[in-house]
């Protein structure tokens, strides 16, 4: 199975998600993110500390960025060469689907909006910022596969820590949020510059 994160890794939603995000930052008075490659370089927990949002607040954030990022999907696109990745994995019979911190409606708009639905098997949101692990484990039981055929692709180092808590490898894209001499420094099983390298990593359902 390969599972993906969504938000800078599948689409790209960097400009806009920082536009919602600094949007909400002026609504309650919290610093704005003006220095993107400093961003580029904080895990979420220092992320979140740098705007002052508590863990109190932190469900209403998350809600208001979901909120926010509705009316953008329709102008979203996909990363270069992710949809003839997606169609190669279904030729190949894969199971493939979407575990994203943004909400499943907002994900399933963006999909409706390039006919890409058919591309996944499901999509599930975690909202939970630091609860991917969970639902990684919850969907590999569901799937009824072994950890060791399940790819997790994501851009944070959130995600690379999730997939390790899981006992999932990870493939850490280069082109999303965090750097690659950052994602580096947490571990990723792989890290990959071009979508094409992905399909090569993608595990046997027999493994």
């Amino acid at each position: 199975m390969v599972l993906w994160d969504f938000d800078g890794t599948l689409a790209d939603t960097w400009a806009c998600g920082l536009r919602v995000i600094n949007e909400i930052a002026l609504r309650h008075n919290l610093p704005q993110i003006t220095d993107v490659s400093a961003a580029r370089r904080l895990t979420t927990r220092e992320f979140l500390g740098k705007l002052g949002i508590s863990w109190f607040k932190l469900p209403m954030i998350v809600r208001e960025w979901h909120a926010g990022m509705k009316s953008q999907m329709d102008s979203v696109e996909f990363y270069p060469g992710i949809v003839e990745v997606l169609r190669s994995l279904r030729d190949q019979q894969r199971v493939v689907g979407i575990l994203s911190s943004n909400s499943v409606e907002n994900i399933q708009i963006f999909l409706r909006h390039h006919q890409a639905q058919d591309l996944f098997q499901f999509v599930e949101s975690s909202p939970r910022l630091f609860g991917k692990a969970r639902a990684i484990r919850r969907i590999v039981k569901r799937v009824s596969l072994k950890e060791s055929a399940v790819l997790y692709v994501g851009d944070e180092v959130r995600d690379v820590q999730a997939a390790a808590k899981a006992g999932v490898d990870c493939a850490a894209v280069s082109w999303g949020l965090h750097e690659p001499a950052f994602l580096i420094q947490h571990s990723p099983t792989h890290l990959v510059d071009r979508a094409d390298q992905i399909p090569l990593l993608a595990p046997s359902p027999r493994t």
